[in-house]
């Protein structure tokens, strides 16, 4: 339950009743701890704080869609995803989520969600934008990878500031490469942001060769 501490798994079991859609009814202490929190700081609050505000403003229909459709729903189909978590920090981390739901005598349908941490993760920057290029979050390894922090995402810098064109030419940049413009590697320039507090140990370099994968977020 959500009171073993001693569980390594960690786990949040939320509210799958209309009323309370998404409330957080129980934590261990493992995915406090991933998360930044303190176990009763996050109960009663609503999972959404946990994300990005890109997938956040659509969590809730992706609950009643998972509730309607039960095990066709695609959330359903695929047992394990990629999520990206967002830490009290604001830094975001990916994940692997198991979503299962319960029936509670007490608390109603419960969803309970299970999360597997991606190892070797911070080697790698992860940046989530909008459909125009404008940065949404990003992982904490982008300071050390791309000279950049959480005031990019305040001010909704673009990332095609730092490597220009990938997402208005996004399909020919990737059309030469194997596999599909979605799941590619290619070899970029990204230019380092001159105004960056991060950019001093590299100061005689204005841009670096990148290793860069797009993937594109469907929301069904």
């Amino acid at each position: 339950g959500d009171d073993d501490n001693h569980d390594t798994t960690a786990t949040i079991w939320m509210s799958g009743e209309q009323e309370n859609m998404g409330m957080i009814t129980g934590i261990n202490l493992s995915a406090a701890t991933l998360f930044g929190y303190n176990k009763t700081e996050l109960i009663n609050k609503k999972v959404n704080v946990l994300m990005s505000e890109m997938y956040s403003e659509r969590h809730d229909f992706f609950v009643e869609n998972y509730l309607n459709l039960g095990e066709s729903s695609i959330i359903a189909k695929n047992k394990e995803r990629l999520v990206f978590g967002k830490h009290r920090t604001e830094y975001i981390f990916p994940a692997y989520l198991s979503l299962r739901s319960a029936q509670s005598i007490m608390q109603g349908v419960q969803l309970i969600a299970s999360f597997r941490i991606v190892k070797n993760f911070r080697s790698t920057a992860y940046v989530l934008t909008r459909p125009d290029g404008t940065i949404d979050s990003l992982t904490s390894s982008c300071m050390t990878v791309l000279k950049i922090d959480q005031k990019a995402v305040a001010k909704k810098a673009n990332i095609q500031d730092y490597i220009p064109k990938i997402i208005t030419e996004r399909f020919s940049m990737f059309s030469n490469v194997k596999g599909s413009a979605n799941s590619s590697t290619i070899s970029l320039q990204y230019n380092y942001p001159k105004d960056s507090e991060y950019y001093f140990a590299d100061r005689e370099k204005s841009s670096a060769t990148l290793n860069c994968q797009l993937k594109e977020i469907t929301f069904l």
